[in-house]
């Protein structure tokens, strides 16, 4: 699974089908850069972002005529950003 810093948060997430005639990525509150693409990016939402350590649960589901749909998850780990403090100013 992936794991991305809540300050930066774009995660590429990559998933492989075969035997399908479609597929589609769906899950999370945040955005998906192309739900029909199998290489694409999931942005988080601030609510996620802000929620950090947290995690997303994104599903990739392909389908075929005739076929019950077949899915696969992948988890996307948000942990938070670091803290600096460098004195009084």
């Amino acid at each position: 699974d992936l794991s991305v810093c809540s300050n930066n948060a774009v995660a590429s997430i990559t998933g492989t089908v075969s035997n399908a005639s479609s597929f589609s990525w769906s899950g999370g509150s945040g955005a998906i850069g192309s739900v029909g693409s199998l290489s694409t990016t999931y942005t988080p939402s601030v609510a996620e972002r802000s929620a950090a350590p947290t995690s997303v649960m994104l599903t990739l589901t392909a389908n075929r005529a005739g076929c019950n749909p077949v899915t696969d998850q992948v988890a996307i780990a948000i942990t938070p950003a670091p803290v600096v403090n460098a004195g009084i100013d």
